[in-house]
C-alpha cells in the first residue's frame, strides 16, 4: 500500500466519518472545524485538519434525498441541506467529502445546531471516479484511502458513518432576511474547484436545488471582486454558465439588495384561515385558474393586473372558495403563473372598510400612518404593489360596486398582478371570461360536507347517507344552511334523520306558504335552518328562544331578528347583544309582521347571514331603532377606564354600519321627499352619540383618526336633522377630539364656537378673551 500523509497503520482509522457536502469541501473550513472540534473534544495526537484522510464522494440517488438552499442559519443567511427529492426532480448525486471525526461527535452536533445526524451506510456513497472532471489537487491519497476504509468496514469495529440534515424547524427557503450570500458561494465552489476543476464545480452548481433572487453578494468591496474573491473569475464564469438556473442575474450588491426588498411586500395578509370543511368546488376551482391563466396567454411574467370576479348569492360559499384559492396558491411551486409571494384580503362591503384595510396594511408593513390622510396611504400602497418583484393577489370581497376599486389599484406591476372579486351582482362592464359563476353545492357534494362539517355519526349507520340526500334537498343545497344544521348536528350530536324530522315538525310552514316572503333565489330551508339553530343555544339561548316565541309566534319574531341582525356588522354578533336585541323588539312591538323577505334594488345585506332583506322606510327605521337601543345598552366605552376598551371594541364595528345604514336611509328618504316619522329624532339622537362615542375610541384606543373623523361628520348631519337639537355638543366633541389629534389650533375654534353657541342659545354674549 501507498504510504499516506496520514498512515492508517499508524494511527488507525478514525471511528466516525462525516459526509459533508457544503463549505465542508473547502479545505480550509473544513481544517477549521476539524480543529475547533477536536480542540473542544481534547482529540488525541494524529487527528487531521488537512485533505488527509478525507474522500471525494457522492450520496447516490438511491438513499432518496437531494441537496438544496434549505438551511437557515442563525447568523443571517441560508446554506445548503439536504430534503427528500420530489418526484418531479430528476435523480441526482450529492457530491461531497467523507471526512474522519477524531473524538466524540458532540461536538460537531454542537456546530451543525439546527441540523439532525443520520446514519450512512457504505454503500449509500459512490467513491467511483470523478467523471469528467480534472483531478484536483487533493486526488493523489483516494484511491489509497479507499481501499484502507473499505477494509475496515469489514472488520470487527467498523467505523460508523453519518451526514447531517436539516431539522424540519430550521428547514426554510431563501428570504430577504436569509438570503444565499455570496461568500457561502464561494467557500463552496473554491472547494469543488482544489477537488476536480471547473466540471466538479459545475456538478454541484446544477445537482443542488433551491437557487433564489433572495442573492446578496456580500464579498467586501463586492464591485471589485479580484480584491478579496480567489478565483472569482472561474466561479463567475460557472454561476453565469447557468444563470437561469443559479439566478445569479438577480445577485445584488448589499445596497441594491437592500434597495429592491425593502421596498417590496410579500407574505399573507388579512387572509381568513382556512376551512377545515372544505369540500368540493374542485371544478370552480379549476375554472378560476384557467381564467387567471388564460388572461395572461400562457406569459409566465407577463406584466400589468387581471381581474376575475367571483358572482353567486349570498350563502353559496363564493368567500370560502376564494381563502381555499389564496392558500391553495400562496407559494405555489408547481404552478408559476397562479404562484403569488404576496396575498392581500381586503373587507370590500363598503368604500370606507376598503381603506381602513389598506391603512391597517400600510401599518403593517412599517409605514407611519398617524398623519396621513387615506388618499395619501393608498397611494403609497399602490406604488409599493407596482415595484414589488413578486406575482401577487389582491381580494377583494363581497364588492357592491366596481367603480370604488379602481381608487384601489395599481395602474400595472413590475410582475404580474390578480385581483380576485367576490360579489351578490355581476358588476358592469367585466367580460364574461373573467366572470365564474358560483352555484349551490351538487348532490354528491351536499352529502360529502354534511360528513365533513357534521361528523361521521352523522351519516351513520349507511343509510343515513340517503337521509343526508334528503336533508340537503330540503335545504336547497345552500352551503350556508348546509353549515347550520352541520353545527346543529354537531352541537346536539343529532343524525340526519333525527334533524330532518325536527326540521320538518318545525312551526315554519306558515312563513314558506307566502311565496313573496322567501328569500328570492334561496331553497325554503334557509329559513328553517336558521330558526332550528336559534332554538339549539344552551339554557340561556332558550330563554332567548321563549322571547322570540312571542305573543305573535316564533316564525314571524325570526324574521324580525333577521331584520334587525342585517344592519348589524357581519361578525361578532355576541349572545349578549342578541339578547338585548330580542328585548329591544318585545318592547317596540316589531313582532307584527315586520319584515317583507325578498331582494332588490336597495336591500342591506349581512355577510353573517347571508340573507337580503328589503323593508319600507317606516320599518327599517324601526328595526334600525332597535339596533341603536340595544348599542345604546351595549355600549360601555368610558375614555377614563381603559378596562372598558375592549368590550367597546366588540361593538365599534356595529355601531359603525348602524350608523352608516341610518345616514344612507335618511339621504334615500330626503331624495325620495318623503318626510320622517316624528319618533325618528330619538334614534337619531342616539345613533349620534354612538357615532361620536365610537370617534373617541378610534381616535383614542386605535389611532385611527381618519374613521373617526367620518364618524363625527356623520353623527352632524343626524344631529342637525333634529330641529330641536343645537349642534354645541357635537362641536365640543369635535373639538375635544382635534386636542387628542394633537391639533391645537383647530381644536381652539371649534371649542370657543360651542361655547358661543350654548351662550347665544341662553341669551348671553360670548367673551372671546375668556
Amino acid at each position: 500500500m501507498t504510504d499516506l500523509p496520514w498512515e492508517p497503520k499508524k494511527a488507525g482509522l478514525a471511528a466516525d466519518w462525516v459526509f459533508g457536502y457544503g463549505s465542508i469541501m473547502n479545505n480550509q473550513s473544513r481544517a477549521t472545524t476539524t480543529t475547533t472540534c477536536n480542540n473542544n473534544n481534547n482529540a488525541a495526537p494524529g487527528a487531521e485538519d488537512s485533505a488527509s484522510g478525507v474522500l471525494l464522494a457522492r450520496l447516490k440517488p438511491s438513499f432518496g434525498m437531494v441537496r438544496c438552499w434549505n438551511f437557515r442559519s442563525l447568523t443571517g443567511f441560508t446554506a445548503v441541506g439536504l430534503r427528500e427529492r420530489a418526484g418531479h426532480e430528476p435523480l441526482a448525486p450529492v457530491v461531497g467529502v467523507l471526512f474522519a471525526a477524531s473524538g466524540s461527535m458532540a461536538a460537531f452536533d454542537e456546530r451543525e445546531r439546527g441540523y439532525e445526524r443520520l446514519a450512512l451506510q457504505l454503500d449509500d456513497l459512490d467513491f467511483g471516479p470523478l467523471g469528467s472532471a480534472a483531478p484536483g489537487e487533493h486526488h493523489q491519497a483516494q484511491l489509497p484511502l479507499q481501499e484502507a476504509l473499505r477494509h475496515a468496514i469489514l472488520s470487527a469495529s467498523p467505523p460508523r458513518l453519518w451526514v447531517y440534515v436539516p431539522s424540519a424547524s430550521s428547514s426554510h427557503a431563501p428570504s430577504e432576511d436569509f438570503p444565499i450570500c455570496q461568500t457561502y458561494v464561494d467557500t463552496v465552489l473554491q472547494g469543488c474547484l482544489a477537488w476536480g476543476g471547473l466540471a466538479l464545480a459545475q456538478e454541484w452548481v446544477t445537482t443542488t436545488f433551491g437557487w433564489s433572487p433572495y442573492f446578496l453578494n456580500d464579498a467586501p468591496l463586492s464591485r471589485r471582486p479580484w480584491l478579496h474573491r480567489q478565483r472569482h473569475a472561474e466561479i463567475d464564469s460557472v454561476l453565469s454558465q447557468h444563470a437561469e438556473w443559479t439566478r445569479s442575474r438577480e445577485r445584488r450588491h448589499p445596497e441594491e439588495f437592500a434597495s429592491h426588498w425593502m421596498s417590496g411586500l410579500r407574505g399573507m395578509w388579512g387572509v381568513p384561515p382556512r376551512n377545515r370543511n372544505f369540500v368540493g368546488r374542485e371544478q370552480a376551482l379549476a375554472n378560476l385558474k384557467e381564467a387567471l391563466r388564460s388572461a395572461r396567454d400562457g406569459k409566465e411574467e407577463a406584466p400589468g393586473i387581471t381581474i376575475i370576479e367571483t358572482v353567486g348569492l349570498g350563502g353559496v360559499g363564493k368567500t370560502q372558495m376564494a381563502v381555499e384559492y389564496c392558500h391553495r396558491h400562496y407559494q405555489a411551486a408547481d404552478d408559476k403563473i397562479c404562484s403569488y409571494g404576496l396575498v392581500v384580503w381586503l373587507n370590500a362591503e363598503f368604500p370606507d372598510s376598503i381603506a381602513a384595510g389598506f391603512r391597517q396594511l400600510a401599518a403593517d408593513s412599517g409605514l407611519v400612518v398617524k398623519d396621513m390622510h387615506n388618499e395619501e396611504i393608498v397611494a403609497e400602497m399602490c406604488s409599493r404593489l407596482y415595484r414589488t418583484g413578486c406575482p401577487w393577489l389582491l381580494v377583494f370581497d363581497n364588492v357592491e360596486d366596481r367603480g370604488v376599486l379602481q381608487a384601489y389599484l395599481p395602474r400595472g406591476g413590475f410582475r404580474a398582478g390578480h385581483v380576485l372579486v367576490t360579489t351578490r351582482h355581476a358588476l358592469p362592464g367585466m367580460p364574461s371570461d373573467r366572470r365564474v359563476s358560483l352555484d349551490c353545492f351538487c348532490p354528491e357534494e351536499s352529502v360529502d360536507f354534511l360528513r365533513q362539517a357534521a361528523g361521521d355519526h352523522a351519516l351513520h349507520p349507511a343509510g343515513e347517507t340517503t337521509v343526508g340526500r334528503l336533508v340537503a334537498d330540503a335545504l336547497g343545497h345552500l352551503p350556508l344552511a348546509l353549515a347550520m344544521a352541520a353545527a346543529y348536528m354537531a352541537h346536539c350530536d343529532a343524525t340526519c334523520a333525527e334533524y330532518l324530522e325536527r326540521l320538518r315538525s318545525s312551526d315554519t310552514s306558515a312563513i314558506l306558504s307566502i311565496d313573496s316572503q322567501k328569500l328570492s333565489g334561496y331553497p325554503m330551508g334557509f329559513v328553517e335552518s336558521l330558526l332550528l339553530s336559534l332554538r339549539q343555544m344552551g339554557q340561556e339561548e332558550a330563554r332567548l328562544q321563549d322571547e322570540l316565541q312571542g305573543a305573535a309566534g316564533g316564525r314571524i319574531s325570526a324574521r324580525a331578528v333577521l331584520g334587525c341582525l342585517c344592519f348589524l356588522a357581519p361578525d361578532s354578533i355576541t349572545k349578549s347583544l342578541m339578547r338585548l336585541l330580542v328585548q329591544e323588539l318585545r318592547q317596540a312591538a316589531l313582532v307584527q309582521a315586520s319584515a317583507q323577505l325578498a331582494t332588490g334594488a336597495g336591500s342591506v345585506a349581512s355577510g353573517a347571514l347571508g340573507a337580503t332583506l328589503l323593508l319600507r322606510p317606516r320599518q327599517e327605521l324601526e328595526s334600525l331603532a332597535c339596533c341603536i337601543l340595544a348599542l345604546r345598552k351595549a355600549w360601555a366605552f368610558d375614555p377614563a377606564d381603559t378596562n372598558t376598551w375592549p368590550e367597546a371594541g366588540t361593538h365599534l364595528e356595529h355601531v359603525k354600519a348602524v350608523g352608516q345604514h341610518l345616514d344612507e336611509l335618511l339621504r334615500n328618504c330626503a331624495a325620495a321627499g318623503r318626510p320622517l316619522p316624528v319618533s325618528s329624532a330619538q334614534s337619531l339622537d342616539g345613533a349620534a352619540v354612538l357615532l361620536t362615542e365610537a370617534a373617541l375610541y378610534l381616535s383614542m384606543a386605535l389611532s385611527r383618526f381618519d374613521e373617526a373623523n367620518a364618524a363625527l361628520e356623520t353623527a352632524t348631519r343626524m344631529r342637525r336633522r333634529i330641529a330641536r337639537r343645537s349642534g354645541e355638543a357635537h362641536l365640543w366633541d369635535l373639538g375635544v377630539l382635534r386636542l387628542k389629534q394633537l391639533l391645537p389650533e383647530a381644536a381652539e375654534a371649534l371649542l370657543r364656537e360651542s361655547l358661543q353657541m350654548k351662550r347665544s342659545l341662553r341669551g348671553t354674549v360670548c367673551n372671546t378673551k375668556d
